[in-house]
């Protein structure tokens, strides 16, 4: 949507929000969150009770992502979540429980399609390594996912720094702005989170922020869109994924988070 003239703003009544469980409220100037969307527009000038008491009442939004979405409108960005000091390591490791050897071989090998087995061993196949860069490559470089007019974030150095809240704080972000219809703040958002993960270390000790992300974008109804960045980005290391125990068990769980992740793998193959 295009620009909004400041008077107009701070000279509309303000509107009364009341978020999540504990029902905290928030004010908004009005002509501002009518600005957003049409969905907001209707919520604050339409014909519903929201309207009429001047106050939504959101329960379902959580107040650290409506303050975000405040400050993305009175400024036009936000800030995400700070990554937290954690001693503690995230990762449930199998790699000891008989396993051993079957983790570090290359995931492609237990994926060859039936009709190969006969030349498998006497084709060379194109080396892991460039597989992989190649599915990296087109998850960094991927143009669906809009202009990349967000500044990279700091590559993560330290192990001990969960990144959990910070990606979640994008996605949870992401899923209001579709919700209602922001679509300048949906591609922000998304952006930002892309940008994050691109930019994102995984070391062992930080398996664990990735499988919660992942978690929500199957445990919670996200749009589509944001369940193939996720996916993308695991299929890229799905190796050291694979060594926790809480990514095996959504694995086993989701029969969509399944087939996703293998379609992403076949491409492996190729």
């Amino acid at each position: 949507m295009g620009t909004i003239p400041y008077d107009s703003i701070i000279g509309s009544n303000p509107f009364r929000f009341l978020v999540g469980l504990h029902k905290r409220e928030f004010t908004i100037h009005s002509a501002l969150v009518a600005h957003q969307s049409r969905a907001l527009d209707a919520l604050v000038n339409g014909g519903m009770r929201e309207a009429h008491d001047g106050c939504a009442i959101w329960e379902q939004v959580d107040e650290k992502t409506f303050t975000r979405f405040g400050q993305y409108m009175y400024t036009g960005d936000y800030d995400a979540a700070d990554p937290v000091a954690s001693s503690a390591s995230t990762t449930k490791d199998t790699s000891s429980n008989g396993t051993d050897g079957l983790q570090d071989r290359d995931i492609d090998e237990w994926f060859v399609p039936p009709d190969e087995y006969s030349v498998v061993w006497k084709t060379k196949k194109p080396s892991y390594s460039s597989r992989r860069r190649r599915l990296w490559n087109e998850f960094e470089n991927a143009q669906d996912y809009g202009p990349a007019r967000c500044p990279r974030p700091r590559k993560n150095t330290d192990p001990r720094a969960s990144y959990r809240e910070v990606f979640l704080s994008h996605a949870r972000l992401y899923v209001f702005a579709d919700c209602y219809g922001i679509s300048q703040l949906a591609q922000l958002s998304f952006l930002k989170l892309r940008g994050t993960l691109v930019a994102f270390e995984l070391f062992d000790e930080r398996t664990g922020d990735v499988v919660e992300l992942l978690r929500y974008c199957y445990m919670d109804p996200v749009p589509e869109k944001l369940r193939e960045l996720v996916v993308h980005f695991v299929a890229c290391h799905v190796e050291k994924l694979w060594k926790n125990e809480e990514f095996q068990g959504l694995v086993e769980a989701y029969g969509e988070l399944s087939r996703a992740l293998v379609g992403k793998l076949l491409a492996r193959l190729d």
